[in-house]
């Protein structure tokens, strides 16, 4: 069962996509996603419908994937440093 994250981090919700700061400590998103998403499920309503991106050290925008039970399946990188190339990405 997945424990509560240790990645700081930070999100909101724009237009239907969550989009996470990693605030840069360790562990990063990246390396607890599993643990980032299960927090996110009891934080955002209807957490089913919201794709999930954040943007890595790297400044490159990826999405967090998801299954129907908002378990981690893995990462998309979406090949883009700019926000809203991320957003249309994943709409």
């Amino acid at each position: 069962m997945p424990r509560k994250s240790r990645a700081r981090y930070s999100y909101q919700i724009i237009r239907g996509i969550v989009v996470v700061s990693d605030h840069g400590n360790t562990p990063s998103v990246t390396n607890d996603a599993e643990n980032v998403l299960a927090e996110l499920s009891g934080l955002v309503q209807d957490f089913k419908r919201h794709p999930v991106i954040y943007q890595g050290t790297d400044s490159q925008w990826t999405e967090l994937r998801k299954d129907d039970s908002d378990k981690f399946l893995g990462f998309r990188v979406l090949h883009t440093q700019s926000l809203d190339d991320a957003l249309a990405a994943v709409k």
